[in-house]
Order: structure tokens, then C-alpha cells, then sequence
């Protein structure tokens, strides 16, 4: 399989971004929380831009709570100074 020519001209973390933007605008947060789970499990640090595109994937998908609850996650490790 050829490998896309945006994931050779862009970091994995901002190639990964534009994925988690494109589910939360289609609609699908539990996608895009399963990337978000993958990037931190492969050892990828998601920045302050992942975690606000993941928040706007759950407001969008009608459940605010659990953009609260990743807003928490990032308060408590720090992510918000």
C-alpha cells in the first residue's frame, strides 16, 4: 500500500490533528476519541490543540460531559498554565 503523501510531508501529531478535526466536524467523537486513546498509547503527547479538537468532537456530538472530562484530564496533568 502506498503511504499518503501528506504522511511524509507532515508530523505524525499534526497529520493525526487533522484527522481528529475531520471527525469532529463528520460527526464521529467516538472516532475520534479512539485516535486520541491510540496517540497516547503509541507515546505520542497529543498537544493543547488535540485536546480542544477532541472537546469540540463531543460538544458537537451532543455530549458536553465528556469534553468537561477531557478538560479535566488536562487540567490535572498540567496542560493548562
Amino acid at each position: 500500500m502506498p503511504v499518503p503523501l501528506l504522511a511524509c510531508l507532515l508530523p505524525a501529531c499534526l497529520l493525526l490533528l487533522l484527522v481528529l478535526q475531520a471527525c469532529a466536524e463528520g460527526g464521529a467523537a467516538d472516532r475520534a476519541w479512539e485516535l486520541f486513546r491510540q496517540m497516547q498509547a503509541e507515546g505520542l503527547e497529543p498537544e493543547l490543540r488535540t485536546h480542544t479538537t477532541l472537546m469540540d468532537a463531543w460538544v458537537r456530538a451532543g455530549q458536553p460531559e465528556r469534553a468537561l472530562a477531557v478538560l479535566a484530564e488536562l487540567e490535572g496533568a498540567g496542560g493548562l498554565q
